[in-house]
């Protein structure tokens, strides 16, 4: 059996792309349900670490990708006879462009937000505002897990195999 220290991180690096969109989930539900909003101020930064995690796991899953495709199919190229891998890759790719683009946006706006409502200089309807925007943020983690879930849904049911035990 052979072995592959790129497929080993490959999995650690998934596993801290998936805790981390775990733990975001859970602290945006408790800032959510939170009322004070010093605490929800607090929640947004705590969230923004974990955030800070996903260009670096971005990063080191694709080096570590195109390892595995190169441990699987070698330096021909023939990888793209595997439908499945590019749907996996066109997956990995909305999935690392909207959690590098769209999810600091929402974050930002929603915690500049709550710094006004903190600092006695919000809006009026900062209670309807926050509404909205905890709403963007559910649907925008909800749609980041569906597209984790079907990257391993793919990698688990796809073709292809690692030939190794890891």
């Amino acid at each position: 059996m052979s072995y592959s220290y790129n497929f080993l991180f490959h999995l650690l690096a998934f596993a801290v792309v998936a805790g981390t969109l775990i733990s975001m989930t859970v602290i945006h539900g408790k800032a959510c349900t939170e009322p004070d909003w010093g605490k929800k101020l607090y929640l947004g930064g705590v969230m923004r670490t974990f955030a800070l995690f996903g260009p670096y796991m971005t990063v080191v899953l694709l080096l570590t990708g195109f390892g595995n495709m190169i441990n699987r199919y070698g330096m021909e190229g023939t990888w793209t006879i595997e439908t499945w891998l590019e749907i996996k890759i066109a997956l990995f790719i909305i999935l690392a462009i909207s959690g590098g683009a769209i999810g600091p946006r929402l974050s930002i706006k929603r915690t500049a937000l709550i710094k006004s409502v903190v600092e006695n200089n919000g809006p009026a309807n900062a209670e309807e505002l926050l509404a909205k925007q905890n709403r963007a943020m559910w649907i925008f983690l909800a749609v980041q897990a569906v597209l984790l879930l079907s990257i391993v849904v793919l990698s688990a049911f796809g073709s292809g195999k690692h030939p190794g035990i890891f």
